[in-house]
């Protein structure tokens, strides 16, 4: 980070995508006194959220943890004692060691970010040590960053390029409060004369932006992405050498398409079959045309992938890859900078020569991880039972604030014999857990932080 006098240029440790914007922090006594958005960052241009601004805040909170914390009584109670770091290691590393090693786990969530648990490193100690690594992104984005990787691409045009080419932008489920620096971007693009059409299930704060909104019924996003696609091939508005020479499965995807009319998705979307058939027009042919996917909220149920992998399509029907103004521009799914091979940084590997035999679950619920017998899923065509995990280390993350049945949850993390919970303050997370680190925050310890979006590598 760069030092100016008692001002200290950063990034704003928040984990919002698709930026991390930039910060300036004024230090006074050593300590943090003021902070405010900087406005030479080339991203955020002094934008900084209420989130960013209350960074001041975290630092001095009462509720801060100072010491690790070995629980004394029943777990759930608040009968615990100080212990020193040296102890809290020594204690940790041997509970691990009394487990095979598949059943110990690692979850870090995306809280990680802003505390001390950098998940770059905890993934690298995960895989030496060959534990369960667990992606967090299943409470986030993930299904639908696997259906673009299913069907369609991950890497994004950004949102400068459509500021500068876009004609047309379709906001799907992208509210700008969760994009705060795409807005600008957008303002460009109208006064250019860009036409902007929002899709979401409510009026959103990005509905004052648009020229049209499209309210449509939760879960039916992919529905509607059908519906498109087949107005789009139905009326010849596809691009057919960009699909004879970019696409595979054509041929299938068009007879799939017949059944699947704006009449049989009105009632699914609640849309009007000529408003579905508006908006396909306006797609293909006010082009270039780009989508502004949003980050998790249209993935989030059971079959989430699918309307990723059916919006995907949309761009390769109408020939709107790899040129300015199209593709997609999505908060979460594309290719950033750190731990990139082009970038000659280095990635976590895991170390499969010297890792132990066993069943490894990249991505999966706690609830399953946890209980025994484990939950079933299916694995190469083969139905496979989840581990019965035993001891758990947990960063950045709290799922008493976003698991859907709160008392399997509970009866699940009785059967683990050992939790470890790593953050800068008390959760309701820790209430629940035998060993509790304290972890650092950003303004405390110098880091790299990345744009998921933007591929900048900055310094904070």
């Amino acid at each position: 980070m760069m030092n100016s006098g008692n001002t200290v240029i950063t990034m704003c440790p928040m984990n919002c995508h698709p930026t991390l914007c930039g910060m300036r922090v004024t230090v006074a006594d050593g300590r943090v006194a003021a902070v405010d958005g900087d406005p030479e960052n080339p991203d955020s241009r002094g934008f900084l959220c209420v989130r960013g601004r209350a960074a001041v805040e975290i630092r001095d909170n009462p509720n801060r943890l100072h010491t690790p914390l070995r629980r004394v009584g029943p777990r759930g109670t608040n009968a615990w004692e100080a212990i020193s770091w040296d102890s809290a290691m020594s204690e940790i590393a041997a509970r691990i060691a009394t487990v095979p090693r598949d059943r110990s786990g690692i979850w870090f969530g995306h809280g990680s970010g802003v505390n001390g648990a950098n998940r770059p490193l905890l993934m690298r100690f995960g895989h030496l040590s060959g534990m369960q690594v667990w992606n967090p992104a299943m409470v986030c984005w993930a299904l639908g960053g696997y259906g673009l990787g299913l069907t369609g691409v991950l890497e994004c045009n950004t949102k400068e390029d459509m500021a500068d080419h876009s004609r047309t932008i379709v906001l799907w489920g992208a509210n700008l409060a969760s994009q705060p620096t795409t807005a600008p971007h957008l303002v460009v693009a109208r006064r250019r004369g860009a036409r902007v059409i929002v899709i979401d299930v409510r009026r959103s704060e990005a509905a004052r932006h648009a020229d049209e909104v499209l309210l449509i019924k939760p879960g039916s996003d992919a529905a509607l992405a059908l519906a498109l696609a087949q107005v789009i091939v139905a009326e010849g508005l596809h691009d057919r050498a960009f699909i004879a020479a970019h696409t595979l499965g054509f041929a299938e995807f068009e007879q799939h398409l017949a059944a699947h009319t704006p009449e049989w998705a009105a009632p699914i979307t609640g849309l009007e079959p000529e408003a579905i058939r508006r908006l396909a027009r306006t797609y293909a042919s006010a082009v270039p045309a780009m989508i502004v996917l949003g980050g998790s909220s249209i993935f989030k149920h059971r079959q989430g992938w699918e309307p990723a992998r059916a919006i995907a399509c949309l761009p390769a029907l109408t020939g709107q890859l790899g040129r300015p103004g199209t593709g997609f521009t999505f908060g979460y799914g594309s290719i950033n900078g750190v731990g990139n091979p082009r970038l000659d940084l280095p990635v976590p590997q895991l170390n499969t020569g010297r890792n132990p035999t066993g069943l490894y679950i990249p991505v999966a619920r706690v609830t399953d991880m946890l209980e025994t017998p484990g939950g079933v899923c299916e694995y190469n065509g083969r139905a496979i039972t989840y581990p019965d995990t035993r001891m758990i280390y947990w960063a950045g993350g709290n799922p008493f604030h976003h698991h859907q049945d709160l008392n399997r949850l509970l009866r699940a993390w009785a059967r683990a014999e050992t939790i470890v919970v790593h953050e800068p303050w008390w959760t309701t997370l820790a209430r629940h857990a035998d060993i509790v680190l304290p972890a650092t925050t950003t303004l405390e310890r110098n880091d790299i932080g990345a744009s998921s979006r933007d591929r900048h590598v900055m310094a904070m």
